[in-house]
């Protein structure tokens, strides 16, 4: 909820109707992120299904990127380890937006799932 008592939802509707902020509470990142989805006519709460690669394709991609996972993997299990029971996930993304690599804990993990923020997962801004 914002000062204005809307939910995020609904200040996104109100935002998108009229296509500026006056009179919205919002936070400076989040309408920076919300002017990109409008430029770019993208609907931020949508689950795209679209662009989750097979098996297959994460295996090869894996494979490609093999010295970035291994080179982070201490780096990662160890942020991690920080991290572990304060509802966190963390993500390995190659070069092309595909996640390779995640880590967090397991409420989270089963809400990424829900949005389809999963291994094999692309979560670039333009896909």
């Amino acid at each position: 909820m914002n000062k204005n008592n809307f939910s995020l939802e609904e200040t996104w509707k109100r935002y998108i109707a009229s296509g500026n902020i006056h009179g919205l509470d919002l936070d400076p990142l989040i309408h920076k992120s919300w002017s990109r989805c409008l430029e770019k006519k993208i609907e931020p709460n949508s689950i795209n299904r679209d662009h989750v690669i097979s098996q297959v394709g994460l295996r090869e991609r894996t494979e490609k990127n093999t010295f970035l996972l291994q080179a982070t993997h201490f780096a990662v299990e160890k942020f991690y380890s920080f991290l572990k029971g304060s509802n966190s996930v963390l993500f390995l993304v190659d070069a092309d937006g595909y996640i390779l690599y995640m880590i967090g804990d397991s409420m989270i993990i089963t809400e990424t799932k829900r949005v389809n923020l999963i291994k094999g997962a692309n979560w670039r801004e333009d896909v």
